[in-house]
C-alpha cells in the first residue's frame, strides 16, 4: 500500500482549495479496442483504448491528475496518465496483452485539493475481452 498526505499552509493556499472537501465524481469507464480491430485474433501491436468521464466541482477539468493502473497479466501492475479529450472526458492507449488475455484497470481521479476518488468496478475491474469467432471459408 502506498499513502500520499497532502498539506497546504492554511495561511497561504487559496481558499477555493483550502473549502473543497469533494473528490471528483468518475463515471463511464470504457476499456476497448479501438475502430474495428480484429477480434478473432491478437495481431502484434494491437493497442487498447482506456476512456472514464470524470468530473470535479472545480471549473477546470484540467486541473484534474487522471491516472490508470492496470494489468495485462493479473501479476505486474503500470500506471499511465489519461489525458483530457474533451468534454470531461479523459483517455489514453495502451498496449494490448498477447493471447486474447485481459487487461485489468483502476481508475484514479485527484483535485487540486488532494480529494481522491478511485472507481474499480466493485472488485470486476474493467475489462475487455476477444471473442473468438470460427472461421468460415466457401
Amino acid at each position: 500500500m502506498v499513502f500520499e498526505t497532502s498539506y497546504f499552509d492554511q495561511a497561504v493556499a487559496p481558499s477555493g482549495i483550502l473549502a473543497d472537501e469533494i473528490p471528483p465524481l468518475i463515471g463511464d469507464v470504457h476499456v476497448s479496442l479501438p475502430g474495428t480491430a480484429l477480434r478473432g485474433a491478437n495481431p502484434a501491436g494491437l493497442i487498447v483504448h482506456i476512456s472514464a468521464s470524470v468530473s470535479d466541482n472545480s471549473t477546470n477539468p484540467s486541473s484534474l491528475n487522471v491516472t490508470a493502473t492496470y494489468s495485462v497479466d493479473k501479476i505486474n501492475w503500470d500506471q499511465i496518465t489519461l489525458q483530457p479529450v474533451g468534454g470531461g472526458v479523459f483517455a489514453a492507449m495502451v498496449n494490448a496483452p498477447a493471447n486474447g488475455e485481459n487487461i485489468f484497470v483502476i481508475i484514479e481521479a485527484r483535485d487540486k485539493a488532494g480529494n481522491v476518488a478511485t472507481d474499480t468496478a466493485k472488485g470486476t475491474f474493467s475489462s475487455y475481452s476477444f471473442n473468438y469467432v470460427p472461421l468460415i471459408q466457401r
